[in-house]
Order: structure tokens, then sequence, then C-alpha cells
């Protein structure tokens, strides 16, 4: 556990909790990888990682927004 176990919402801070714990620098990035991936097929998300390492992740609109504009979340791994 790291600082951010106690801070609220709780559900939000427990992943930058995990993710504090895994070392992750730069061209050591594998387990980390291996933790985002991991989270999103637990959610049944589509994932694709290239040969590069990069990865997109895919999460359908909530029925009823299929109309709303798309987000789109980007940032490094180390």
């Amino acid at each position: 556990m790291t600082f951010v176990s106690e801070l609220t919402p709780k559900e939000l801070w427990k992943h930058f909790d995990r993710i504090l714990t895994i070392p992750r620098g730069s061209k050591n990035e594998e387990r980390i990888r291996e933790y985002v991936v991991s989270v999103a097929n637990d959610r049944e998300l589509e994932c694709l990682v290239d040969n590069a390492g990069n990865i997109v992740i895919r999460k359908t609109g909530t029925t009823g927004s299929e109309s709303a504009l798309a987000v789109a979340l980007q940032c490094h791994l180390d």
C-alpha cells in the first residue's frame, strides 16, 4: 500500500495505489503494460497492443448516449 490508499473515492485510488508499486521506468514497461491489459480484460473491454507495446483500450458508450462525443485519454506507461 502507498500514500494514496486512504484517499477517496477508494474505487478510483486503488488503481493508483497498485500502479505506484509497479516498476515502470523507460524501457521497463512490461509489468505496467500487463497490469493495464489485465484491468481492461477483467472489464471485457476491447484491448489492442501493437509491436511497440502501445495499448489502445476501447469502451462502448452508455446505452442512450451513443450519439455523444467520444473521449480520448492518452498517457505514458513509464
